[in-house]
């Protein structure tokens, strides 16, 4: 954090006062997220109130497809960029949003919104943010790089990626000069048990280019590290309900399965544990101890750069876990629980089970997490596990509530659609617009749906509680009382999720992962910018 640090008080001292701040964002090729990061920071901006211009330089962009609106009828005005701007919702309008015949169009319309009608930007934006043309072809074509106050790389964690994003870094070096390049980590998978390393972007593209190439003395920040996310992609139709519950089971497997780790006692926080706790994690307590543990002791010697090696008290009581781990059958349960989860999403993804096959499957996974909740009801009360054993059971309950016909109904009934082509479709024009707007009767149909399910809900889990014996794994205040207030945020969140998946956007989403780092990302740049 120092180096952001020290970037936000030299921006802030320059930074001028009254002008619209400028964002560009940028990748090295398609298909990382570039467009989808842009459109999303433009949605973030305007719901937090700020009238926000997505400026569309990309001539291959789907921007207007995102936002499920078709392209204007009018063609691109060489005058006034006012003759050329779509209001999509409140506080949130596109610059350019017409097809562009190339990239040196889009530049020329860019280069001469900002050298022409730059009073009028500012007059009207409280930020603009520019979509530009994934690749390096021509570093030249981007001389409105002079006026932006921040350059976003976009990337995801593959070779090819990193290798693009340089060669773009290299094409823009006279442009940005030594201003600093902020880097934006999409589908972020860390991966330290292999030589490819998504932490170090210039490293990747100076191993694949000739010395002449090579970048050197270019540092890059870090500003988001977002995992992917299956339930916030993109989707025509109404959002694949039990699937996403699926895939959040997963995720909360994951977590349980996490919290059974010590934390190692004098390496909180360091790349050093990040790198022991990666190893644990994947260590199935079904193998043999001695080899489990020659195992371990390679992957700290592969895998030790730039980490301190963790003292020889530290590799004992690690020893001793792991030793403790091979005879765990909750972890084991654990372990085989999310096994029957993972082939289930997978099964479902891939559309490739009949339906005798599917509830073969969604079998498999009642029986494999009933059984592993009345294990974690056996936890002691002090237990660090017992809070994500409650979360498992809450989630469990919502598969199963949510696997009723009629209440399927309710969610799709109030999920806004339009006829295309005669068929039914999703508008997700008119969701995106209502959640940006705020829709007050929009947001009062969707209060009322959750005040008529949340008894019926209540009443599934109170069911599960009864019938398997899981009372110790409920929620409760401090005073011991079961936290109903706590189920009901619960509750909304999960219903909020469910109705506005498939958007392709992150706002709103408190609880997933990839939101959450998005939000915090965004919250950075607003901080530099805003």
């Amino acid at each position: 954090m120092p180096l952001l640090d020290t970037a936000l008080s030299v921006w802030m001292t320059s930074k001028s006062g009254g002008s619209c701040p400028v964002l560009a964002v940028a990748s090295g090729k398609g298909g990382v997220g570039k467009t989808l990061c842009a459109v999303n920071l433009t949605l973030c901006s305007a719901r937090d109130g700020f009238r926000t211009a997505l400026i569309d330089a990309d001539p291959l962009s789907n921007v207007l497809a995102m936002l499920d609106y078709p392209l204007p009828r009018q063609n691109l005005s060489d005058k006034h960029p006012e003759n050329s701007t779509l209001k999509v919702a409140q506080n949130f309008e596109v610059i350019f949003p017409q097809t562009k015949k190339s990239e040196e169009q889009a530049a020329n319309l860019v280069n001469g919104l900002m050298r022409s009608y730059r009073d009028w930007l500012d007059k009207n934006y409280d930020l603009a943010i520019i979509d530009m043309p994934a690749g390096a072809d021509e570093g030249s074509l981007f001389s409105y790089l002079s006026n932006a106050d921040i350059f976003l790389l976009v990337t995801n964690p593959e070779p090819s990626a990193h290798v693009s994003a340089g060669a773009l870094i290299k094409s823009i070096q006279g442009l940005w000069q030594e201003k600093p390049i902020y880097l934006w980590h999409n589908k972020y998978i860390p991966r330290p048990e292999e030589e490819f390393d998504p932490d170090d972007l210039i490293g990747n593209y100076n191993r694949n280019v000739d010395e002449s190439e090579r970048i050197s003395g270019k540092k890059l920040i870090p500003i988001a590290y977002v995992p992917h996310d299956a339930s916030l992609d993109l989707t025509r139709v109404n959002p694949p309900l039990l699937l996403n519950l699926h895939r959040t089971l997963s995720e909360t497997l994951n977590a349980l399965l996490d919290t059974s780790i010590p934390r190692i006692e004098g390496h909180s926080h360091s790349k050093s544990e990040a790198l022991l706790r990666y190893f644990l994690r994947g260590s199935s307590g079904r193998d043999d101890f001695e080899d489990n543990l020659a195992r371990f002791e390679k992957f700290l010697a592969d895998n030790a750069k730039g980490a301190a090696m963790p003292s020889e008290k530290v590799r004992n009581e690690l020893r001793n876990w792991l030793l403790t781990s091979s005879n765990s059958p909750l972890r084991r349960q654990t372990q085989q629980a999310m096994k029957a989860v993972e082939e289930h999403v997978a099964g479902a993804e891939a559309s490739a089970l009949s339906p005798k096959l599917q509830k073969v499957s969604i079998d498999s996974v009642e029986r494999e997490i009933t059984l592993l909740l009345k294990n974690l009801a056996c936890l002691p009360i002090d237990s660090s596990s017992l809070r994500m054993a409650s979360l498992l059971l809450f989630h469990f309950a919502l598969i199963r509530f949510f696997s009723n016909e009629v209440v399927q109904r309710i969610i799709n009934a109030f999920i806004p659609s339009r006829q295309e082509a005669g068929f039914p479709i999703r508008d997700r024009r008119r969701q995106i617009a209502r959640l940006l707007g705020k829709d007050a009767v929009y947001q009062e149909r969707f209060f009322a749906m959750v005040k008529k399910l949340y008894p019926v809900m209540s009443r599934q889990l109170d069911y599960l509680v009864t019938t398997f014996e899981l009372r110790k794994l409920l929620f409760r205040d401090d005073s011991g009382a079961v936290a109903k207030s706590a189920y009901v945020r619960l509750f909304h969140a999960a219903i909020y999720e469910i109705v506005n998946s498939g958007l392709g956007i992150v706002a709103g989403f408190r609880f997933r992962p990839a939101s959450r780092a998005f939000n915090l990302g965004y919250r950075k740049l607003k901080n530099l910018l805003l």
